[in-house]
């Protein structure tokens, strides 16, 4: 199965949104970050970035229903990044958190009245 390519690490996120409808981030079989959320109705997907490799990628949606999403990828192409990725005016935007030379595959992403938090694990919390 196409699947026997991955390694054995959580490769998905998902949170509840106001209305109880589910918010599922996941590496796809291209290994590109995806989305898919439930609308109340119907399910809605599609492709967030071609540069981030959803390892130990995290997803947490805020009082406005809007995804924060920190996953590992490239935001120069190449190496292990800490990137941060949402939607403003209707689009998937992303930011470069951390890009030293390696900032591991885990993270955590959190968000509360004083802000956005996102974490490498072990690494300490960083605010936006």
């Amino acid at each position: 199965p196409w699947w026997s390519n991955y390694e054995d690490r959580p490769q998905t996120g998902i949170d509840v949104d106001s209305n109880g409808n589910p918010f599922i981030i996941y590496r796809d079989i291209n290994a590109n970050l995806s989305f898919v959320r439930h609308n109340g109705k119907n399910w809605i997907g599609g492709e967030i970035s071609e540069n981030a490799f959803c390892s130990y990628c995290s997803l947490v949606l805020d009082k406005s229903d809007t995804p924060h999403i920190a996953s590992t990828g490239a935001a120069g192409g190449a190496g292990e990044d800490l990137l941060y990725f949402t939607i403003k005016n209707g689009k998937w935007v992303s930011e470069a958190v951390d890009t030293s030379a390696s900032v591991g595959l885990e993270n955590d992403i959190a968000v509360d009245a004083k802000g956005l938090f996102i974490s490498p694990i072990g690494l300490g919390m960083i605010g936006l």
